[in-house]
């Protein structure tokens, strides 16, 4: 089974290469390879959140609000999860009469159980991988997010985001029961690990990316106000002044940074633009039009959520829903999959068990609104042996 994170949307467009040097009172650490507990983190904060992930593939540099974020949210996942590290390095491999049952046990009677029950809830999980023995050997352990996993009486397989490999899905593997001959943990890519465990972990909100936050790049006289995790550009002096907002609260950035806050809002933004009456709500980075009051009311909305944004705003929406977005109309059963861009009809709750999804995910938009959209075929309902996950073919 797969969880709705998907890295193709969910994760970083950049490759972890960022260079640390950390201080952090009490703990043995002085480097890190990379930022990847930050990473995961802010990755599964968006996720959380509803937040996009930007597109920008290139490396965020230190000063810019993303990498200092990433970084902040290393030293969270340090901190909060060292303990655990301390324990799997000092314990064997294997079970011994003084340290217990050894990692490899730990990690298959112990953590895997513990993130099969947290998966099955359909929330992704931080996974911390373990191949130092010491605390010297910190830097060669790794954090990643996990979000589905398939599994039989002989082998064992986790689907994860790694954050060294952009926006690919990698697999870690082992022997689902215990083998003194055969402990390790296997990642596609090669690597090999002596175990892992689900990482302590609370949501967050990104400083930059809170409603209504202003922002702009030193050098560039741009103006962007964020609602839904996305940047609207305020075109004129004269509009940012009707649209009531603020030149005190402009957050002045290195230039380029706003180039990594994403340019189409998360799910359930509602907004119309200054001077238009016309309301809408978001889901996928697309636009769909509320009709009328009652009807935004029944959607479990109130005036007071509508963000008034920019003329021609609406422009900058995708022209359908991203990849994965999962919708319904509001007086129709019929639940329907964004894949290749068209609406996939799921025909059944196995089959959408089966994708994933969560119906707290899926968003609910007006009578009549999915009609715009192209139709694909229906997805056929799996036919795998249960325990192992279940993908359409394309």
């Amino acid at each position: 089974m797969r969880v709705s994170f998907r890295p193709a949307r969910d994760g970083f467009a950049f490759t972890n290469a960022f260079v640390n040097q950390i201080k952090i009172i009490g703990l043995p650490i002085t480097e890190t390879k990379g930022r990847c507990g930050g990473m995961a983190f802010a990755a599964l904060d968006h996720w959380h959140r509803r937040l996009p992930v930007p597109d920008a593939s290139t490396l965020p540099a230190d000063g810019n609000p993303v990498a200092d974020y990433v970084y902040d949210r290393l030293i969270t996942s340090i901190m909060d999860n060292w303990g655990m590290y301390a324990q799997f390095m000092s314990t064997p491999d294997h079970p011994t009469t003084l340290r217990g049952i050894g990692v490899a046990r730990m990690t298959r009677e112990e953590q895997f159980p513990k993130l099969k029950q947290l998966l099955d809830q359909g929330l992704p999980q931080p996974l911390g991988l373990v191949q130092s023995r010491d605390p010297a050997g910190f830097g060669n352990d790794h954090q990643v997010v996990a979000y589905g996993y398939e599994q039989d009486a002989t082998r064992t397989r986790i689907f994860i985001w790694d954050n060294r490999f952009r926006r690919r899905e990698d697999v870690l593997e082992f022997k689902t029961a215990y083998d003194p001959a055969d402990r390790a943990v296997r990642q596609s890519n090669g690597d090999e690990w002596r175990g892992f465990f689900v990482e302590r972990y609370s949501p967050r909100v990104p400083w930059y990316l809170a409603g209504g936050k202003l922002l702009s790049d030193r050098s560039d006289p741009r103006i962007y106000v964020v609602h839904g995790g996305a940047k609207f550009w305020v075109t004129s002096p004269q509009e940012f002044d009707r649209l009531g907002l603020r030149w005190t609260e402009v957050v002045e950035l290195p230039d380029g940074s706003t180039a990594y806050v994403a340019d189409r809002p998360g799910d359930r933004l509602l907004l119309r633009e200054i001077d238009r009456p016309e309301v809408y709500v978001t889901y996928g980075g697309y636009g769909f039009h509320i009709p009328d009051p009652d009807t935004l009311t029944r959607l479990g909305f109130t005036w007071s959520d509508v963000r008034v944004v920019p003329r021609d705003s609406l422009h900058a929406l995708a022209p359908v829903p991203i990849e994965g977005t999962v919708l319904r109309e509001e007086h129709k059963d019929p639940v329907y999959l964004v894949s290749g861009g068209a609406l996939h009809h799921v025909p059944d709750p196995t089959t959408f068990t089966a994708l994933g999804l969560r119906w707290d995910r899926v968003g609910v938009v007006p009578d009549g609104a999915l009609a715009k959209l192209p139709m694909g075929d229906r997805l056929p309902t799996p036919t795998c042996r249960p325990g192992l996950s279940y993908r359409p073919v394309s």
